[in-house]
């Protein structure tokens, strides 16, 4: 009885922690589709807080819109400096 009892258990942690993994997973794969260095070399800037606001606006497309290809995400990066009044944009 005690060892149906904590196979149980183990059986309940072992489901809850496959969740988890499969949650932490969806998240990770939820990224946009460049990177910090892509956007630093495409808008001709170094690392600092554009940098994340860039992301941050490549993020948001990619939540609203779904999977972006590499070349949509450029354009609208370039379009989203032009924006901001980058000149490298």
């Amino acid at each position: 009885m005690f060892k149906a009892r904590q196979l149980a258990g183990y059986s309940d942690e072992l489901e809850e922690r496959i969740a988890r993994l499969e949650a932490e997973e969806e998240l990770a794969s939820i990224r946009p589709p460049l990177d910090g260095r892509q956007v630093m070399d495409l808008l001709g800037i170094k690392p600092g807080p554009l940098v994340g606001k860039a992301l941050a606006h490549l993020l948001e497309l990619r939540l609203d819109r779904g999977p972006m290809a590499e070349e949509e995400a450029v354009e609208e990066l370039r379009a989203w400096a032009r924006e901001e009044g980058l000149a490298s944009g």
